[in-house]
């Protein structure tokens, strides 16, 4: 049995979202795709109202390059001074807002120089 969450797929952490098979392991993927799709504007409200999304690292890194990409299209770029291990490095609302709920998945990459 996955994580509980409320209607709007919230967990009892503010900020932590769940959906599809985590919450329900025997969903089909169709079925998991749309709970991601319906949970999707509730995460971009959540960033919209000064919510962010946190980013940890295993080892460090220098010069780190951040890319947020959502299809073919670039939403993000941050470059870093230097990544420490286990350290919180949050996203922000503010550099979010260009996301499209419905706008298909997310691929970030970090790529130290």
């Amino acid at each position: 049995m996955g994580p509980a969450v409320d209607g709007q797929w919230r967990s009892s952490h503010p900020g932590v979202f769940a959906v599809g098979n985590l919450v329900h392991p025997g969903q089909t993927a169709d079925t998991a795709a749309l709970h991601r799709q319906a949970a999707a504007q509730h995460v971009v409200d959540y960033l919209g109202s000064g919510g962010h999304f946190i980013l940890r690292v295993v080892w460090p890194l220098e010069k780190p390059e951040l890319l947020l990409r959502q299809g073919e299209r670039l939403v993000l770029r941050r470059r870093f001074c230097r990544m420490l291990a286990n350290l919180p490095y949050a996203l922000l609302g503010r550099d979010l807002e260009q996301l499209d709920p419905l706008g298909g998945p997310l691929q970030l990459t970090l790529a130290a120089n």
